[in-house]
């Protein structure tokens, strides 16, 4: 029996405070690789975010902005990294500092934004104060802050979001007197999902039967899905399980368990994880028959037509096969000796065939698998 899983993923997402955090002086050690910041003057941290909404559905532009440093108060367990949807056509990005500077200090910064060595932005000065936010002071862009933020959009960032798979921002705040900061992010494309496939998985897109332990599962998820938990087992037990990362697009490849000859359904289990709100607690599951046995011609036999009307040629080509599991479910034919390319038709005991020569028939199963050929004639 097929199943797409009980019931939608909850779209629980972080509050504003968890996905404002800023690149600083503690990058997660999957980027410990990355150049350090560089801060001067008063400015001792920045930052890039987005905002997300509360009403439980989490952002609809395909875009999220997670980072790591000192001001983290989250448990977020995704890797810092600036993540978009494949072919978002813009990204409305909010910016922060932190300063040294006294509360009150007022001056004027420049934005900027470069993705694989492109520009994408070079914003006009904005106002800058700073103010305190326990425990830190911050400086806050009240221009920006009123028009939502920086939107970055054209040619060249449409080119970025077409391509699936890792790039990287350079950001900058440059903040005369009070100082700027230098920093860069990976920016990840994640694949865009299919608006017409409902949460959950298929394996095979919906075949009951296959005669490969090698499937392909077909996902379906809304918002920003990086990976998935995959596993023959329904409680998920560290050798039956794969976390995959999600950085190409179509069906991912998957192994099902192989069992004995019986007839009992494989199960795949899923778990996504979402950008904004880590993994979800709801598990998906779909199922299909490994059928691997070969079916098989039990007899052959060819006779006259038996119909006035047909000509003297053409013969009746009768056939019985049989078939443990998915059953049989087409058949070729083909005259002469056995050829692969012979027409696929479906199975039926009786049809025509040419009046002279030799005869060889085949049949396959629901699952693919093809008998040996039967000759007759």
């Amino acid at each position: 029996m097929k199943s797409m899983g009980m019931t939608a993923v909850g779209r629980t997402v972080v509050g504003l405070s968890a996905l404002s955090l800023a690149v600083g002086s503690g990058l997660s050690s999957a980027a410990a690789a990355d150049p350090a910041p560089v801060y001067t003057g008063t400015i001792t941290d920045a930052y890039l975010w987005t905002y997300v909404d509360y009403s439980g559905r989490g952002r609809d532009d395909g875009l999220a902005v997670v980072a790591r440093s000192h001001q983290d108060e989250g448990n977020l367990d995704t890797e810092a990294g600036w993540y978009m949807v494949q072919g978002l056509t813009s990204a409305q990005v909010q910016w922060g500092a932190s300063t040294a500077a006294a509360p009150g200090t007022a001056g004027t910064c420049t934005h900027s934004v470069a993705i694989d060595g492109t520009a994408l932005y070079a914003g006009s000065p904005v106002s800058a104060f700073a103010s305190w936010i326990n425990p830190w002071i911050n400086l806050d862009f009240p221009d920006l802050r009123k028009a939502g933020g920086t939107r970055i959009e054209g040619e060249a960032f449409t080119a970025v979001s077409t391509r699936l798979g890792r790039h990287e921002a350079a950001l900058a705040v440059d903040c005369g007197p009070l100082g700027s900061a230098r920093w860069t992010l990976p920016v990840v494309v994640l694949p865009a999902p299919d608006p017409d496939r409902p949460d959950g998985v298929s394996i095979e897109d919906g075949d009951d039967f296959t005669n490969s332990p090698t499937v392909r599962l077909w996902l379906g998820w809304e918002g920003l899905v990086d990976k998935v938990k995959v596993s023959n087992d329904g409680g998920f037990a560290p050798s039956k399980t794969k976390e995959i990362r999600l950085r190409q697009g179509g069906p991912l490849e998957w192994t099902l368990v192989e069992l004995a000859a019986e007839r009992i359904p494989r199960t795949v289990y899923v778990k996504l994880h979402y950008v904004e709100s880590g993994w979800q607690k709801q598990t998906f599951t779909d199922d299909i028959i490994l059928d691997t046995v070969k079916p098989e011609v039990v007899a052959a036999s060819l006779g006259g037509s038996g119909a006035a009307t047909l000509a003297a040629s053409q013969r009746t080509l009768r056939v019985r096969a049989k078939d443990n599991k998915s059953g049989i479910a087409s058949m070729q034919v083909s005259p002469g000796r056995p050829k692969k390319t012979a027409k696929v038709v479906k199975y039926r005991k009786a049809l025509k065939v040419p009046g002279a020569g030799r005869v060889f028939v085949r049949v396959r199963d629901g699952a693919g698998n093809w008998s040996k050929w039967r000759v007759t004639g």
